[in-house]
């Protein structure tokens, strides 16, 4: 039995996790335990190699009264992978499944802070990014390179144009929707959008979802060219108060929010709410990381 003892919304979650963690015949393995920091370390042998997950409570919240926790998923990837798309992270990240590559780390990374409501859905979602969120990504991106050679992927989605029609119904009181075929999209204030489409063609997957969430970099940024999707990457991991499930990527003159759900992670309930409030929360959380960047950058460089 662990030593650390979390709250037990807390310990369900990570019991949950554990739980969509066997359909992948994959299992939590407890490695280290802190309680100074409150912290757990377990490690899951995947096929593609060994992940580190971390539930801990955050730092802020050690000395309050309602703790607030946390889930950190690590997976590293191979050098010569990383060598290899050492200038490609934009590239790399837009196969994103629920993780990021920030190619100079070397890592595939995930994060959530566990939540008190529609826990299961969220562990459901963990659980899918640390059993495929580096194998599909790389899949996916080498896939894609050389798609000249490769057998196409292709599965229905399991998404109908009557889901999307009740999306837009529901959603409606949010900004201007508008639906397209298999697909919906609604547009925010200040040029952003959020889209979800049915795909077929995934080139790892096959059918399933894709998730986009589309800001102008000069709706956050005042200089475009100063700030990458890298360094959003970065701060969403370290700090983010919505789950990093996916990558920021760029797109011309746009940030871009990219996520893939297979079908058959739309057994999980309230997915397609989630997804949305995310969204809108990443979507007004943005400027926050993008200030967390500049603050990090204007620290003093220690000389080597």
């Amino acid at each position: 039995m662990p030593e650390v003892i979390f709250k037990s919304f807390a310990e369900d979650f990570i019991e949950a996790v554990g739980t969509f963690l066997s359909e992948f015949n994959l299992s939590l393995k407890l490695r280290e335990e802190n309680n100074e920091n409150q912290l757990r370390n377990y490690e899951i042998k995947a096929s593609d190699g060994p992940v580190t997950v971390l539930f801990y409570r955050t730092k802020s919240s050690l000395l309050e009264p309602n703790p607030e926790y946390r889930a950190r998923v690590i997976e590293k990837i191979l050098p010569e992978f990383a060598e290899f798309v050492n200038d490609k992270e934009d590239l790399v990240n837009r196969a994103a499944l629920l993780g990021a590559m920030p190619v100079s780390e070397k890592v595939v990374l995930s994060q959530c802070l566990i939540p008190h409501r529609l826990s299961g859905t969220t562990a459901g979602l963990l659980a899918l990014s640390i059993a495929h969120g580096r194998r599909s990504l790389i899949t996916a991106y080498a896939r894609t390179v050389a798609r000249q050679d490769a057998k196409t992927v292709e599965c229905l989605s399991a998404c109908t144009d009557l889901v999307f029609e009740e999306i837009h119904y529901d959603y409606a009181h949010l900004g201007t929707g508008k639906i397209h075929r298999r697909g919906w999209t609604m547009h925010f204030l200040r040029g952003a959008s959020l889209t979800l489409d049915a795909i077929h063609n995934n080139q790892d997957w096959g059918g399933g979802v894709l998730c986009l969430l589309r800001v102008p970099k000069a709706s956050v940024i005042n200089n475009v060219g100063s700030i990458g999707a890298g360094a959003l990457n970065r701060s969403s991991y370290l700090l983010g108060g919505t789950p990093a499930f996916g990558a920021w990527t760029t797109d011309g003159e746009d940030f871009v929010f990219v996520q893939f759900l297979p079908n058959f992670v739309r057994r999980l309930p309230r997915l397609t709410d989630l997804l949305i409030e995310w969204s809108r929360s990443r979507l007004q959380n943005i400027a926050i990381l993008v200030q967390f960047e500049r603050d990090l950058r204007a620290l003093p460089q220690s000389k080597s």
